[in-house]
């Protein structure tokens, strides 16, 4: 019996930007290499999954608990997702002063509504963010958007451990591996200690 390989050819078109909510060219710059960096490192994230359980990491049990293969084709979906909503698509900016709307909270940087995909705001304060630091910021925000996943902001297990710090995303992990793989905060976790 022969086997027949299979294989899909996927034309990416160029995403198509548009820039409002008063974000100067140097910002669109930055938003612009940001998202290419965003791209590589979901790329890198999805790459990084463990094959099976014999191929499960410290990184990957810390941050999504215990391993299943349903879980990680999950985060191989938001990853892959990610990566095309850096690539294609039509994707909208939205640049803001420190002390307008969301950006007057010292831990907002950038935030999405998750049924708005593409539309992404930025606070003053991203801008002064390290590449270390705004690429899984990124992958955080695009994981909310419900073609990507739909990630939970404020993810809460069953016994009430809330993920909002790496300490209780550890915690969330080790108590809700559903949850986990469903909580932006430790996907971003995830791609930092890549």
């Amino acid at each position: 019996m022969k086997k027949c390989g299979y294989f899909f050819l996927a034309i990416v078109f160029p995403p198509t930007i548009l820039h409002a909510g008063d974000c100067d060219a140097t910002q669109i710059a930055e938003i612009d290499l940001a998202m290419g960096r965003t791209g590589v490192l979901a790329d890198q994230a999805r790459v990084s999954l463990p094959t099976d359980s014999g191929a499960v990491t410290a990184g990957y049990t810390k941050w999504f608990g215990a391993y299943s293969d349903a879980r990680r084709d999950h985060l191989r979906f938001v990853f892959s997702q990610i990566k095309v909503t850096t690539t294609a698509g039509t994707r909208e900016y939205f640049c803001y002063h420190d002390s307008e709307s969301y950006c007057t909270s010292p831990y907002t940087d950038a935030w999405v509504e998750n049924d708005q995909p593409y539309k992404i705001h930025f606070c003053a304060s991203f801008f002064q963010l390290s590449t270390v630091d705004q690429d899984p910021l990124m992958i955080h925000e695009l994981s909310h958007f419900l073609e990507n996943g739909g990630a939970d902001a404020s993810a809460t297990s069953a016994d009430g451990h809330h993920c909002s710090n790496a300490n209780s995303c550890e915690m969330l992990a080790g108590s809700d591996p559903e949850k986990s793989v469903r909580a932006a905060n430790l996907i971003e976790f995830y791609v930092r200690d890549l």
